[in-house]
């Protein structure tokens, strides 16, 4: 009727009102979104229909129509600061880092209010774009604009403990709590930064004191808790240490939908279903600039590896990308069991667009490691979209890998990480998925065992190396003192070097893990 209405004409601006409502309050989303932008289109004197489409298509992550949107308006009407921060804010949401900086720099020209969080907001992209230098330059504009700007004090201070300055990021971490006494994440990352020696240490006092407020959130309590299991495995105190962990991971259940080893077992079936041996073209000869992914289980030794790999000449650490987990989000419900009903073409225009995604990120030249561990999944899909990629497994002991997914605090859709039995499950069904890719990829896949790793580290990076068609380089064994950046939650592990301390560590918890235990067998 509304439509019917429209086709008389005469008060169209609401009759669209009223249609775009009746969409959204119907969760129609598209509809809601061709309605305004239908209303933008015959309303030319109002540009802010094209405000409202962008603002409306970036609430439903529809970032192509809200990125249209924003620039039509801002075509229209230039000079409104805000709403260019707006936009870059948005392209940065999108994944479109380098468009984001320019329009960051324009707000700022432009005299726009806020600059400490332009600042901030620009040191996260570089950093994300491996710019940390620039980043660091970017954190320290903020505080300049104003010296008590939390998140700025807080991102700097990561900056810090990715770089290995534990001074100056514990400095930070103490700085932001005098701005902020009950800041969670200041105290926690001072948890992570520190070594306790016993249980009556001050830093277990202050983490338990904040934990102890009741007007915590749950979020919080959870952030906490890991902390606390962490300062009391330090001591010792491993009874305390694992009820700290319980409770963070109890928590942490309700963040996510629960773990189903039938969906997963399933989920497995059809990744392997949808890779038979018949489906890839003839195996490629191994290029020396051909990507390397790192992958296996959260906390199996990949960053080891990673910063092993990175001492070399020619290879440059690239960190955990997002570049085919996001490929595979908007891949949707083709994903796995149609995806070998996908032409050749959209193939070859990934493989395409992830080799111009390493040359922004890393130039020419240099073999990347992209270390982002689950990966492992999607190997049929990287290898169809780049036949001479490569993969370094890493694989760790099942009780000493599964607690240590359990002890820490894990994000994404990584629901198994909160409860002992579904981690092992998901060990076990990881296990079985990569020796299926082992079979359709011998040559393409090098199995490092991180216990081995440290034993005998000069004999496992050379066959590493030899795997790779790369010489033996010495600054490959030398590595902790070595001024880089690490991004992931191994990050102080790493700086200690290759040593045995993580080795066996489940004997500290034995009468804990029974329900990993029946998982040794499968």
């Amino acid at each position: 009727m509304y439509r019917k209405l429209l086709s008389l004409g005469g008060a169209e601006e609401v009759v669209y009102r009223e249609l775009f409502q009746l969409y959204d309050r119907q969760k129609k989303s598209e509809q809601a979104i061709s309605c305004i932008e239908e209303m933008a289109r015959s309303f030319k004197e109002i540009p802010e229909w094209w405000l409202q489409l962008a603002q409306y298509a970036q609430s439903c992550k529809n970032y192509e129509k809200a990125i249209h949107g924003y620039q039509m308006f801002l075509e229209r009407v230039p000079d409104r600061p805000n709403t260019v921060y707006n936009f870059a804010y948005l392209l940065r949401q999108a994944g479109k880092l380098e468009e984001a900086l320019n329009w960051y720099q324009k707000a700022l020209a432009m005299g726009v209010s806020g600059k400490e969080e332009v600042y901030t907001n620009m040191g996260v992209i570089l950093t994300e774009l491996r710019r940390e230098p620039e980043a660091r330059a970017n954190y320290e504009k903020a505080l300049g604009v104003r010296q008590s700007y939390l998140p700025a004090i807080l991102n700097l201070a990561a900056l810090m403990e990715e770089c290995g300055d534990r001074a100056s990021a514990s400095a930070l971490y103490e700085k932001a709590l005098t701005v902020d006494n009950a800041c969670v994440l200041a105290i926690s990352r001072l948890a992570y930064l520190t070594t306790v020696k016993h249980p009556g240490d001050p830093l277990i006092e202050r983490v338990s004191s904040m934990l102890a407020n009741k007007g915590l959130s749950k979020a919080d309590s959870e952030e906490l808790s890991f902390s606390l299991g962490k300062l009391f495995d330090d001591c010792g105190e491993y009874e305390w240490a694992f009820t700290c962990y319980t409770k963070a991971n109890n928590l942490g259940r309700l963040r996510f939908t629960p773990y189903s080893k039938a969906d997963q077992s399933k989920f497995i079936d059809d990744l392997m279903r949808a890779s038979p041996r018949k489906s890839f073209t003839a195996s490629c000869s191994p290029s020396g600039g051909s990507p390397v992914f790192i992958c296996g289980m959260f906390r199996s030794g990949s960053t080891l590896v990673e910063q092993v790999l990175s001492g070399h000449s020619k290879i440059s650490s690239g960190g955990e990308l997002e570049f085919f987990p996001q490929l595979v989000r908007n891949l949707g419900d083709k994903y796995p069991k149609h995806i070998k009903d996908v032409d050749a073409g959209f193939y070859a225009n990934t493989g395409k667009d992830y080799g111009e995604f390493l040359v922004r990120r890393f130039g020419q030249g240099a073999i990347v490691t992209d270390k982002r561990p689950d990966n492992f999944l999607h190997l049929g899909l990287i290898k169809r979209a780049l036949p001479n990629s490569r993969f370094i497994w890493t694989r760790r002991g099942l009780l000493d890998n599964c607690l240590s997914v359990y002890f820490q605090q894990l994000g994404g859709d990584m629901n198994y990480s909160v409860d002992l039995d579904s981690v092992g499950h998901f060990y076990v069904e990881q296990e079985r998925l990569m020796r299926h890719w082992q079979r359709l990829f011998p040559d393409s896949i090098f199995e490092i065992v991180y216990e081995d790793l440290v034993k005998n580290p000069g004999v496992e990076i050379r066959k590493m190396l030899d795997f790779l068609g790369l010489d033996w380089e010495d600054a490959c064994l030398d590595f902790q003192q070595r001024e880089n950046y690490v991004k992931t939650a191994s990050v102080w592990q790493v700086r200690k070097g290759l040593h045995k301390d993580s080795v066996n560590r489940h004997q500290n918890y034995n009468v804990h893990v029974s329900a990993l235990k029946k998982y040794l067998k499968a």
